[in-house]
């Protein structure tokens, strides 16, 4: 999985660079934001579901819907901005009505970035998700068991693109794990790839 997030990271800032063209500073403040997006990746956990029409499905350490709220803060005269966020990331098995498994975790993130042009950014940081635990219900019990998680500090790298000065994506590698806080002490790969869709209020 990190070499797949590494070489996806590679050919982003390849792909950024080739387009990098000399940049207007955008003016300095403050900007709250809200996103919303996809991820993919990490373990699976526990068992997989199958539904009585015969399909199946599974949750996942790295997935699957993102959403977050922070304060972006951008430098004077300088392409380095930096952001803190908190958000609320879950892997959920929608697609039962007698029973539910899900993964949930609140993920705070403290980021910087840098403007390589009008369009695209490169960033990085660190990230601790909190309140990580995996809950089962109904026919879904028997799947996943009740269990809480500490998870490690994070690595986030990221190529943001923007559409507009406030209309952004965000496309993103996370490397992170979780250790179950009873039991066996086997960690759970969390790391995913992602898309994230940004707006900021400016």
């Amino acid at each position: 999985m990190l070499k797949k997030i590494s070489l996806a990271v590679l050919l982003t800032c390849g792909l950024v660079g080739a387009q990098a063209t000399e940049s207007t500073p955008p003016s300095a403040g403050f900007a709250p934001f809200v996103g919303f997006g996809l991820t993919y990746g990490g373990d699976q956990i526990g068992q997989e579901i199958r539904y009585t029409d015969g399909t199946t499905s599974s949750i996942h350490g790295g997935g699957l819907v993102a959403m977050m709220a922070g304060i972006e803060y951008q430098t004077m005269n300088s392409p380095l901005s930096v952001q803190l966020s908190i958000g609320y990331h879950v892997d959920d098995t929608l697609n039962a009505k007698n029973g539910s498994v899900r993964f949930s975790r609140t993920p705070i993130e403290a980021l910087a970035h840098w403007r390589m042009s009008d369009s695209w950014r490169l960033g990085g940081g660190l990230r601790k998700a909190v309140g990580a635990q995996t809950r089962s219900s109904g026919l879904g019990s028997g799947y996943v068991a009740d269990q809480n998680y500490t998870a490690s500090t994070g690595l986030v790298l990221e190529a943001e693109m923007f559409f507009s000065p406030t209309v952004s994506m965000k496309m993103r590698a996370v490397s992170e794990k979780y250790t179950p806080e009873t039991g066996a002490k086997q960690e759970l790969d969390g790391s995913h790839l992602g898309v994230i869709g940004v707006y900021y209020f400016k």
